[in-house]
């Protein structure tokens, strides 16, 4: 079995096509967790108060969705 070089990798499509489905879903997980905040806060009616500062679950909830992607 030969050894690959580096450069060999961009003469094969597979290389491009697993390139592009990591590029898709590191955009579409960035995206969840940029958003997820303002939904909280906007839509489900989240508000702080001068005891919490931020609601516990707008904090909660992006650590709870990166903890279970990285498991995933």
């Amino acid at each position: 079995m030969a050894v690959k070089q580096w450069h060999t990798w961009f003469k094969e499509g597979q290389f491009y096509v697993y390139g592009f489905v990591y590029t898709l879903v590191r955009m579409a997980v960035n995206v969840v967790m940029t958003v997820q905040a303002f939904y909280l806060i906007n839509v489900l009616k989240f508000k702080p108060n001068k005891r919490f500062p931020s609601p516990l679950p707008v904090a909660l909830t992006p650590l709870f969705s990166y903890i279970l992607s990285i498991i995933f």
